[in-house]
């Protein structure tokens, strides 16, 4: 399962990571309404761009199949706040826009 969300990454700063990331970077995800469950997943990232600290971004995540998480599967619509997480460390937030199948 794909999904499309507009992205903030923390700065450094702020608890964000020391360096930027590129396409596959695989951190954890954990939905707002439910977060009690968290799945890790893969970023998309087009064109070797690399995806900064600090930055905004619109990006398109592969969670892979969903059969095992029907509750986090249920939660994944367009408006839903989506955590991004490196461990238990918060580096970036986002906001659903498209969800595939």
């Amino acid at each position: 399962m794909k999904i499309k969300g507009n992205f903030y990454f923390l700065e450094t700063e702020m608890g964000g990571r020391k360096t930027p990331f590129r396409d596959k970077y695989s951190p954890q995800f954990k939905l707002l309404k439910d977060p009690t469950m968290n799945k890790i997943g893969r970023f998309i990232v087009e064109d070797d761009i690399e995806v900064k600290p600090g930055e905004r971004i619109e990006l398109d995540i592969n969670l892979g199949k969903l059969e095992y998480f029907p509750v986090f599967r249920k939660h994944l619509k367009v408006g839903e706040q989506i955590l991004v997480l490196e461990g238990v460390r918060f580096i970036g937030f986002g906001i659903i826009t498209e969800v595939y199948s």
